[in-house]
């Protein structure tokens, strides 16, 4: 069996004390797909002081459940000019989590004189060995596999992987949120302060509609693609029937690294609902902080924030805006501006008229459009 099929997302799994990594992508016909590959291994280099002997005996004697192989191998040192390659150690394991633990052990020994290539993550050490990265083409050859695991129309074990040469996308689905949290006081809390609304703006449309807004309180006169709800929980519940039934393989927002994704999963995680936002029905999705900002994953889908692809483009282009709210970037972009409710507005909104809800509803509504709109209309991708 050979599939084709433009990569979107790599991680891996520990499956009989051994990582399998996970290819997810899209076909050209719009099919999603899992690719699992056997047989990589995580490995650094260790640079001796004296012998070789000393730090195999070290590292069979500490760490022997943990190694897969030892390697004496000739390697040029990256720092300077070496006429001649340097004998070095190559340390092979079983598991990728457990680098980080032996690499801090070794660097204390008094037989390691240096480690080389420690710190690079496992599935990017992969697709570096493979020469893949993001967007690119992929061929794979192998066997359907039954797995359940994977949230995927394809799922195959690989026995090879190739890149190959074609300028086209694949049939992506795009998903844009926006979030409205509702707050009393000072910056919104997600320990405590509820999603008042999330609107969904898709491409292609789901269900006969290209925009959906949940509002987790029951409102007067709703548009047909406004769905109420007697509370959070409910409201969230349908964003997650919604989001496994579209299967978007883009999911974006307008600083959604920095706030919606991270305070969804809050959300989630205080109402007791599941957190798996991904293709993966074991692993949840994350949001990491790092300083002050964000990383956050789902495994097998995209998450992209406009608001940072445009802070880029700013600083090497000659475009100038004094401002990146989204509505001063959408007046710039696309000539298209929000629906004019300020910040401090919404929560009087929120429990004001049924004329002031609606606005509020238009409102959300628009910001999810205005952000599909950047990453389509703009070519952000």
């Amino acid at each position: 069996m050979e599939v084709e099929f433009q990569l979107l997302d790599c991680d891996y799994i520990i499956l009989d004390n051994a990582p399998i990594v996970r290819l997810f992508g899209k076909t050209e016909d719009g099919k999603s797909i899992c690719a699992f590959y056997k047989g990589h291994y995580p490995f650094f280099y260790v640079l001796p002081k004296s012998t070789s002997e000393n730090v195999k005996d070290l590292i069979k004697k500490k760490f022997t459940n943990l190694i897969f192989r030892i390697e004496e191998v000739d390697k040029f040192l990256p720092i300077g000019y070496q006429k001649n390659k340097t004998k070095m150690l190559k340390i092979v394991l079983k598991d990728p989590s457990r680098v980080p633990e032996i690499r801090d052990s070794l660097e204390k020994e008094k037989y390691v004189q240096e480690i080389y290539e420690a710190d690079i993550l496992f599935r990017y050490r992969f697709l570096s060995d493979y020469g893949l990265s993001g967007h690119k083409w992929i061929k794979v050859t192998g066997t359907p596999t039954p797995t359940s695991t994977v949230k995927t129309n394809i799922k195959i074990e690989a026995d090879r992987i190739e890149e190959i040469e074609k300028q086209n996308n694949a049939v992506l689905r795009y998903l844009a949120i926006d979030i409205e949290t509702i707050s009393n006081v000072g910056v919104p809390d997600a320990r405590k302060d509820i999603i008042g609304m999330i609107s969904l703006s898709f491409e292609p449309e789901f269900s006969k509609h290209k925009n959906i807004v949940l509002v987790s309180k029951n409102i007067r006169k709703p548009e047909s693609n406004v769905k109420t709800f007697y509370n959070e929980k409910e409201m969230l519940s349908e964003f997650l029937k919604i989001l496994e039934a579209y299967d978007p393989d883009i999911i974006a927002g307008y600083n959604i690294n920095g706030f919606d994704f991270p305070y969804i999963l809050e959300r989630l995680k205080r109402n007791n609902l599941p957190t798996t936002l991904g293709r993966c029905n074991e692993k949840p999705a994350q949001s990491r902080k790092f300083s002050v900002y964000y990383r956050n994953t789902a495994t097998g889908r995209v998450i992209v924030d406009p608001y940072l692809l445009i802070k880029e483009a700013i600083q090497k282009s000659n475009l100038r805006l004094k401002r990146l709210g989204l509505g001063d970037v959408a007046k710039a972009l696309l000539n298209d501006d929000k629906v004019n409710v300020s910040h401090s507005e919404i929560t009087t909104f929120w429990n004001g008229t049924d004329e002031q809800i609606n606005k509020l509803v238009r409102y959300a509504e628009k910001d999810a459009k205005l952000v599909l709109d950047l990453l389509k209309k703009m070519n952000f991708l």
